[in-house]
């Protein structure tokens, strides 16, 4: 099973600085665009706790965009619950993915390709950085929901609860409790208390 430990912001940030100097370390114009949509893919599973083979099925060319202020929103259906959640990029990246060009034969071949770029950006941070992140793609996908659970929802001025991270993943709230309730700092119980019990009552608080 993946481990679910969340990066650290240093992590986060020397992962975000490989990606851009492996893609432009690519040998040729064709290998630095493949590179690019796939980063670009790998950066919806990052920053919008999307699983791979959800990304991997995503035809950009035909879901219905919603636009706002350089941002673009569309739906899509979660894998295991077959829930409708939204799926978030900017608008230059969205546009990116839709014009590069890059058909995969199938959702499989497209799962491959971007499995394949993160084993090999970890791969050129081991040989760079001498650092191991063991990176997954599953594993921005844990690390998207631990750095939701530690911080605040703007709207509501509380820590984000199940139910918000859910509507993002997809994943029902009682299988986020049963996965991350290990992740829940110390600070947040007295504000977990009063908006998702279950966690702090299964962490033993």
């Amino acid at each position: 099973m993946t481990d679910t430990a969340p990066l650290s912001q240093n992590e986060i940030d020397l992962v975000d600085k490989a990606i851009d100097e492996y893609v432009a370390s690519a040998p040729n114009e064709y290998i630095f665009k493949q590179r690019k949509h796939l980063a670009n893919m790998l950066t919806i599973i990052k920053n919008g706790g999307k699983r791979l083979t959800e990304v991997a099925r995503i035809k950009f060319n035909e879901v219905e965009p919603n636009f706002s202020d350089g941002f673009v929103t569309f739906k899509m259906r979660a894998e295991k619950s077959n829930r409708e959640i939204l799926c978030g990029v900017e608008q230059n990246m969205f546009n990116e993915l839709k014009e590069s060009g890059f058909i995969y034969k199938n959702d499989v071949s497209a799962s491959r390709c971007i499995y394949t770029f993160v084993r090999k950006l970890n791969k050129f941070i081991i040989e760079k950085y001498n650092v191991d992140l063991h990176l997954h793609p599953h594993k921005f996908r844990h690390n998207f929901v631990a750095v939701l659970l530690r911080t605040i929802n703007p709207n509501t001025g509380n820590f984000h609860t199940t139910q918000d991270i859910s509507e993002c993943t997809g994943n029902l709230p009682s299988t986020l409790e049963k996965h991350y309730k290990h992740l829940v700092p110390e600070r947040c119980v007295e504000v977990l208390k009063s908006i998702s019990p279950n966690i702090v009552r299964n962490n033993g608080v």
